[in-house]
């Protein structure tokens, strides 16, 4: 099953192409993957790992991370799929929001009964370049969320 396209990514301006925030690849592979990923691809990354991350996971940092993890164990349903688009907004926009100065726009989350999982749209501007763009993320209790 697949998330119907709402969003098209725009990367038409010329400050697109200028760097405007970069990390480091935690999926680093000495294969293929770049140790250090920009713009997109790093925010991408950056917003797995809010997702991925239970709130009270981090000793230093107690209210870092998100409720997703805990609602992937919920029944596969469309009031589990609003509970998540809620934690997902909530989460980015507390966490990510002035880090990377980013506006979410549009998260769309279908729930997907035959597989036991969710897949999610997650649309955002970056404000620096007023660049749009999306990520597709399946969300399922393995904790696995892949892109």
């Amino acid at each position: 099953m697949t998330i119907p396209p709402q969003v098209t990514i725009l990367p038409t301006n010329i400050h697109s192409r200028i760097v405007i925030y970069n990390d480091i690849n935690l999926n680093f592979t000495i294969d293929n993957d770049p140790f250090i990923v920009n713009n997109v691809l790093a925010i991408n990354k950056k917003i797995i790992n809010l997702l991925q991350t239970t709130i009270g996971s981090r000793p230093w940092e107690p209210t870092f991370g998100s409720r997703v993890p805990d609602l992937l164990f919920d029944p596969v349903d469309d009031i589990t799929a609003w509970e998540l688009e809620t934690a997902i907004f909530d989460a980015i926009q507390t966490w990510l929001g002035t880090e990377i100065q980013l506006d979410l726009t549009n998260t769309l989350i279908i729930p997907d009964k035959d597989n036991g999982e969710f897949l999610a749209r997650i649309a955002y501007i970056i404000k620096k370049n007023n660049v749009v763009t999306s990520i597709e993320v399946n969300l399922s209790p393995n904790n696995n969320m892949s892109i």
